[in-house]
């Protein structure tokens, strides 16, 4: 493999990602048992083959995980595709060598979970003919996995009363709130995050005309290059999470948001959103080669 391909089977720990498996084992040629289930050979060879399916699935957990981080939600499904090409290329030359046993691992968009909306301009919400304000509106509902919220802030015109506000609520009823506003003093543009009772702001500029970048979902806010980081919702609140944006007139800029749960038709349109795979399905499919041969003593 080149070095881009070895690159997508990278390995890291400390990751979670929710990954959809679904799996077929296909035997091809004949299969013939002449041993008990219960014998010791037997035993062995189906804890092998636990252990390598359990060795599977978090390769491709890391995969998912690390095709996401580099890559754009557009073109995150093509490069999963790609990585995923490679790693059953990598699976036939190394495993499938050794053992006979061949891995094929495919993106099943059709039963893979979640959405994908986008948004640009002021922060309100996409479909303006819904009912109550435009201002303070529902992005999500139920959502058991949020993959991606990115926001990139070009306009903050909010104060600490009235500023634009990401409120997240966790399964438990408890609220994480992270706040873009301009705030009193030297200080032109703020990121503030709420949660648990306290209050702590995240990063700043004492102008008006650099943007903030923000990475909801890890919590990273950067300004003119220089990143900082913050406690992310994630690691305050349980899932399924609400998300909703208030004062969504008071900053504005572009974002995507990515995710499962149910998109509020009085926020969206049917054309506001489209199918993504927040949570990937992937087709594993395991393909044992057994043959039985007759042989003849005597050419």
């Amino acid at each position: 493999m080149v070095a881009d391909d070895r690159g997508q089977l990278l390995l890291f720990g400390g990751i979670t990602v929710a990954v959809v498996f679904l799996v077929t084992i296909a035997l091809t040629n004949s299969l013939i048992v002449t041993q008990n289930v219960a014998t010791p050979d037997n035993a062995d060879r189906i804890e092998r083959v636990a252990d390598r399916e359990a060795a599977v699935e978090r390769d491709l957990q890391t995969i998912v995980a690390r095709t996401r981080a580099t890559n754009d939600t557009d073109e995150f499904a093509d490069a999963l595709n790609r990585s995923l090409a490679n790693y059953s290329t990598y699976q036939t030359r190394v495993s499938g060598a050794r053992t006979g046993a061949y891995v094929g691992v495919t993106l099943n968009k059709s039963s893979s979970r979640g959405y994908r909306t986008t948004g640009s301009g002021d922060f309100q919400r996409p479909d303006p003919s819904g009912p109550g304000s435009a201002n303070d509106w529902p992005v999500v509902e139920d959502a058991g996995t949020v993959s991606t919220f990115d926001m990139t802030v070009t306009t903050v015109n909010g104060g600490p009363s009235n500023a634009y506000t990401v409120v997240v609520e966790g399964d438990s009823g408890d609220r994480w709130r992270l706040r873009v506003l301009d705030p009193l003093g030297p200080v032109e543009r703020a990121v503030r995050v709420e949660h648990s009772g306290t209050t702590s702001t995240v990063c700043s500029t004492p102008t008006d005309t650099q943007d903030i970048r923000l990475n909801v979902t890890t919590g990273k806010c950067t300004i003119a290059g220089a990143p900082t980081t913050f406690q992310p919702f994630e690691a305050v609140l349980d899932s399924p999470y609400d998300v909703r944006f208030e004062n969504g007139n008071r900053a504005g800029g572009n974002y995507v948001f990515a995710s499962t749960g149910t998109y509020p038709s009085e926020s969206y349109s049917a054309s506001d959103y489209t199918s993504y795979p927040a949570v990937p399905a992937i087709d594993v499919t395991y393909t044992n080669y057994e043959r039985t041969i007759l042989v003849n003593e005597t050419p």
